[in-house]
């Protein structure tokens, strides 16, 4: 009986480090996910705003001459 009960509290140990495990892998595996969600967004945004910019400044340019 004393076999069986070690037995049983070293499994349940193992299944809470192994859940834990998954949700600690499932998390940083989000973070990653927005990270790099965050690093396409930005390089979106930052090409169409250096693209409106080089477009005002043609524009600029065709008013002026």
């Amino acid at each position: 009986v004393f076999l069986i009960s070690i037995i049983i509290s070293t499994l349940l140990l193992a299944a809470t480090l192994l859940f834990s495990f998954i949700i600690t892998w499932c998390c940083s595996a989000s973070v990653i996910i927005l990270f790099v969600v965050a690093i396409v967004l930005f390089s979106i945004i930052f090409y169409m705003v250096s693209s409106l910019l080089y477009f005002l400044y043609l524009l600029i340019l065709i008013c002026f001459t």
